[in-house]
């Protein structure tokens, strides 16, 4: 069984299990997060990862590769690799 991983987002922190999406364990936590149509559409749900890796399942983000090289990613689309640093700022 894999274990959850651990995600912090400036003074809060919160768990994300294998193949739950980011803002799915945000939400379910009770984290406030922007968002709005779930599916990568929208970029509400953008955030940047400081530190960790995160993984996508299915479909591929819409950004570009610059955005993602600088560790932008959508929550609602990514899932943890690793533990996470994260930040909704740019």
């Amino acid at each position: 069984m894999a274990s959850n991983f651990r995600v912090r987002l400036a003074q809060q922190e919160f768990s994300v299990e294998p193949q739950q999406t980011v803002l799915e364990a945000a939400l379910a936590q009770g984290i406030d997060w922007p968002h709005r149509c779930r599916h990568g559409g929208c970029c509400s749900c953008l955030a940047r990862c400081i530190s960790g890796e995160i993984i996508y399942h299915g479909m591929a983000p819409m950004l570009s590769e610059a955005e993602q090289a600088k560790g932008w990613f959508l929550a609602c689309l990514a899932s943890a690799k690793s533990d996470l640093n994260i930040s909704l700022e740019g």
